[in-house]
């Protein structure tokens, strides 16, 4: 069954600011970058309630759907690169019964 979530609290946040880069300043063109917060509140929305991509909820407390798919595609590669493709190298084999 699907959850609720209303944002991070300002404890909860505490915890991912330590593990976040610096937020960039600017870009110098085009619309400034999304603050990690908002982001970040989006991703575990979408994983908490399970939604799709185009019922991601709108406000000021929540990114836009390109900023937060952008910064999904990101950490899946990371992750990729880190680990295997979609953390393949830690699937547990079949076992095969003789």
């Amino acid at each position: 069954m699907a959850g609720r979530f209303e944002g991070l609290s300002e404890l909860e946040w505490r915890v991912f600011v330590d593990i976040m880069p610096p937020e960039p300043t600017t870009r110098g063109r085009g619309m400034p970058p999304t603050p990690f917060r908002q982001v970040v509140n989006t991703l575990l929305s979408l994983l908490i309630t399970g939604c799709r991509w185009c019922d991601t909820p709108r406000g000021p407390l929540w990114a836009s759907k390109s900023a937060a798919q952008r910064c999904h595609q990101r950490c899946v590669a990371l992750f990729d690169a880190h680990c295997g493709p979609h953390g393949t190298s830690h699937q547990r084999q079949p076992v095969i019964n003789p």
